[in-house]
């Protein structure tokens, strides 16, 4: 049992949680809070990328101003024994076609190409069981729920880089939209997990979540 979440430790879920492997690719908007609210649970994490803070970060990211020119993954990790006493933390670098994949994916990133590849990697893993793919923007964000079987649906959502349309790295992201897009894909794996202590689809998992800030407005779609 980890030792951080005695506040919560009889919830059905936390055991199995508490167990599961997950990779999160991308440390940065969402990747930063993801792993630190996982961290808290006791899951054992794999942190994929090869960037360093910068001032820019701090802005929307879950680093401080002394952390600027460190290794994201290393700071994440940091932050893992720190905020949460989770020692189940692994470092990796940029994650490409060589990389592992794992039976549970959390894709942080902010390019679809990456996006791709993960993707593509995980879909053709026979124990693959959740694929969780963030979005944001500064005042927005898209959380894809991918499980076993909805794969052909998901691929409706990839698209190519250049048909993104090119914001300023100024209303890109902000601190408080992350920390709620990481909340989210938190609740959706805890729902997930719970469902499969249970055997059962007791808990709602959204296909597709679109959430707005400008008008408070959450819309969910189940596959």
């Amino acid at each position: 049992m980890s030792k951080v979440n005695l506040r919560f430790k009889d919830l059905e879920w936390v055991k199995l949680a508490e167990t599961s492997t997950i990779l999160i690719l991308g440390i940065g908007g969402i990747g930063s809070w993801v792993s630190l609210l996982l961290s808290r649970i006791g899951c054992n994490l794999y942190l994929f990328d090869d960037d360093t803070v910068d001032q820019t970060n701090l802005s929307g990211q879950h680093f401080k101003s002394n952390d600027i020119n460190s290794n994201k993954v290393d700071i994440a990790i940091r932050d893992a024994k720190e905020y949460s006493l989770n020692s189940n933390v692994e470092a990796f670098g940029k994650y490409d076609n060589d990389s592992i994949t794992n039976s549970i994916v959390i894709s942080c990133f902010d390019n679809m190409t990456s996006r791709k590849i993960a993707f593509d990697k995980w879909k053709v893993l026979p124990e693959r069981v959740l694929f969780i793919d963030g979005r944001m923007l500064a005042e927005s964000f898209q959380i894809f729920t991918v499980q076993k079987g909805m794969e052909k649906v998901y691929e409706e959502y990839l698209f190519n880089d250049d048909e993104i349309p090119d914001l300023a790295c100024s209303s890109k992201a902000t601190s408080h939209c992350g920390a709620m897009i990481g909340a989210k894909i938190v609740s959706i794996f805890t729902n997930f997990i719970y469902n499969q202590t249970l055997n059962s689809d007791l808990r709602f998992i959204p296909f597709k979540l679109y959430y707005d800030i400008e008008l408070m407005h959450e819309h969910v779609e189940s596959n």
